[in-house]
């Protein structure tokens, strides 16, 4: 038993008898190729020798501790090259078995990788939802322009195919033949197409299709304005209070309108942008392209592909570039004039002759028959003489499918930016004024006490159809400008779709 204790403790001593350096000398881990060169030093005494092997000469023998460079690793195991500045026995530069080399760091290491800025990780994400928006955008337009892609290409094919056969017969030039039919082929192709006007269906389909998806919250925005720019609008549907009260209502609650003014400037600039710069601008950006593609003047190519073709630079530069540069540019001096001038987005219906000669430009369209850009003021006894609006599209739509308004059978929806001034609730007027309303009221007293009180606009409430009403007061043109009557687009009720403008919508402040 004592024998055996005795032997224990012999092993368990043996590895504190043997020299250190044979301890320090057992494998190492060398570095990936990838990362030379590397700082080091021997572990062991390490011979050197002239190629990745021990069947190569030595050329000497490393001291154990010995600092050296190591530049690569050798396809051959764990051998490596290596070089120093002293010299052993002659040599500078050899071979050593890498696993006996403690790697203390690299000599050349590479920059340490800079973390993305906060704004290059949000565009990262950004980016990568604008590309699913992106494909998704591009399958929509393959599957609206599917017939339109297939009108064009089956041409250019065609066309293409035989320039290719002809010029290969004739030349040896078969690619040549080809790109000179290719174009030809496109250009019959868009002849077809665009002499039924299918581009611009396909077009106003996509616009329709996002402003359908974008604008209910904008729409809800818009209501939010005109009720918190007037919220006891709802208590005062109805004529209750004496002459004196009224007096007093009136004058108190327009100081009220003016700070709901001031507090709602964030809520109205968000309105301004939308309705005037992104969907005015659009809308009129696609009716001035669609008169480079289907002009309307038979000067500039309507009908005449020949002179279509002829006309297309002029159209160009007439159409989106310069009346489209004046579009946006008023779309964004509106914006700021909408700031400090109250402003909302309102509805009207009408048939499309008016809404046409409405919206339109007679100098870029000579086939309105009256006078364009402005609305015409209505004589109606309801709430007096001008032009009409209201806060909700389905009471335009329902104004615009009353057969006995309509001079056609396509009813449509202008929607329009409109600053209607100094507002009058008529429940708040005297009650003479306030029994003038309605039915068979009496629209030139309403008119000539608001005119005398300094009012532009009256409002009331529609018991018989449920629903508030404007009316812009008219009856001397007086207001009837386009700078206080904007519109945005036309939509038309009977196919669902924006109406395109022929010539493109009258500017706001200009009338070329």
């Amino acid at each position: 038993m004592m024998l055996r204790c005795r032997i224990l403790l012999l092993l368990c001593l043996l590895p504190l008898a043997l020299p250190w350096r044979v301890l320090a000398a057992g494998p190492h881990q060398v570095p990936d190729a990838g990362t030379f060169p590397w700082r080091a030093t021997t572990a062991t005494e390490l011979n050197l020798r002239s190629g990745p092997g021990t069947g190569y000469a030595s050329k000497g023998v490393f001291d154990s501790g010995a600092f050296i460079i190591v530049d690569y690793r050798t396809t051959v195991g764990n051998w490596v090259k290596v070089s120093f500045n002293e010299k052993v026995q002659g040599a500078m530069e050899g071979y050593v078995e890498g696993s006996y080399l403690n790697y203390i760091s690299q000599l050349y290491p590479s920059p340490p990788e800079k973390e993305p800025s906060p704004l290059a990780a949000i565009w990262a994400k950004v980016w990568r939802v604008l590309r699913i928006i992106l494909i998704v955008v591009a399958v929509l337009l393959l599957y609206i322009f599917k017939e339109a892609i297939f009108e064009v290409l089956a041409p250019m094919f065609l066309y293409g195919c035989g320039g290719a056969l002809f010029f290969w017969l004739l030349f040896k030039l078969g690619w040549l033949g080809a790109t000179i039919g290719a174009v030809i082929g496109l250009i019959v192709g868009l002849s077809n197409y665009y002499s039924v006007g299918g581009i611009g269906n396909g077009i106003i389909l996509v616009l329709k299709t996002i402003y359908d998806i974008v604008s209910l919250p904008f729409y809800l925005l818009n209501q939010l304005q005109i009720i918190l720019s007037e919220p006891w609008r709802y208590i005062f549907k109805q004529h209750v209070k004496d002459d004196d009260t009224r007096e007093f209502l009136r004058i108190f609650l327009e100081v009220l309108k003016v700070i709901l003014y001031i507090a709602l400037t964030p809520l109205r600039l968000l309105n301004a942008i939308y309705f005037n710069i992104v969907v005015h601008g659009l809308i009129s950006l696609y009716d001035l392209l669609m008169e480079v593609l289907i002009p309307c003047n038979e000067k500039e190519g309507k009908g005449n592909f020949g002179k279509w073709l002829l006309m297309l630079p002029w159209r160009i530069l007439r159409y989106p570039v310069f009346h489209g540069t004046i579009a946006i540019l008023e779309s964004v001096a509106w914006t700021v004039i909408d700031i400090f001038v109250p402003a909302v987005t309102l509805y009207h219906g009408t048939d499309l002759t008016a809404g046409q000669s409405i919206a339109g430009s007679r100098n870029r369209n000579n086939n309105l028959n009256w006078k364009s850009g402005t609305f015409t003021a209505s004589e109606s006894s309801w709430g007096g003489i001008g032009v009409y609006f209201a806060f909700l599209r389905r009471v335009a739509i329902r104004y615009a499918t009353d057969p006995y308004r309509l001079n056609d059978l396509n009813p449509v929806v202008i929607v329009c930016r409109v600053s209607p001034g100094r507002i009058i609730n008529y429940s708040l007027a005297p009650g003479s004024v306030y029994y003038s309303t309605g039915y068979m009221g009496k629209p030139q007293k309403l008119n000539s006490w608001s005119q005398d009180h300094r009012y532009t606009t009256g409002e009331w409430w529609n018991a018989y159809g449920g629903y508030w009403e404007l009316c812009l007061f008219d009856w001397q043109n007086l207001y009837n400008s386009r700078w206080r009557i904007r519109t945005i687009y036309v939509y038309n009720i009977r196919t669902r779709l924006f109406q395109h403008i022929k010539g493109g919508k009258a500017h706001w402040s200009f009338k070329f």
